[in-house]
């Protein structure tokens, strides 16, 4: 299912674009990205400016899995002009998320050993 979406998302992305630009369109969207929103089934949420981090949830039958981390929109529908349509957003909007099961084995390989922090950089 997520084959047959997907061009449609990489599309309105693609306008999201500035020229010029030198960053392709598979760095902008890997395929590492989930994308949420232009659902005609269903009114999708979109996220607003600063919800990167955030979770992305998935209910099947009574349970929720988690399955993305926010990342960026290409619609801030929490914008003076646009703020009071997060019930109903632009068709063309679009949400990006983590995958968090295609990156798993760097999560896995990353959280599994002890965490180290940088050491403070003495400001100059």
């Amino acid at each position: 299912m997520w084959d047959t979406w997907r061009p449609s998302c990489v599309e309105k992305a693609r306008q999201t674009l500035k020229d010029p630009t030198n960053v392709t369109l598979d760095e902008y969207i890997p395929d590492r990205f989930l994308c949420t929103g232009g659902s005609t089934a269903y009114k999708d949420p979109i996220t607003c400016k600063g919800d990167s981090g955030g979770s992305l949830y998935l209910q099947k039958r009574k349970r929720y899995f988690q399955v993305g981390v926010v990342s960026w929109g290409t619609t801030n529908i929490c914008d003076a002009g646009l703020r009071g349509t997060s019930d109903n957003p632009p068709p063309d909007a679009r949400d990006f998320h983590i995958d968090l099961f295609k990156i798993m084995p760097w999560l896995k390989q990353h959280l599994g050993q002890e965490i180290q922090f940088l050491p403070e950089v003495e400001h100059q």
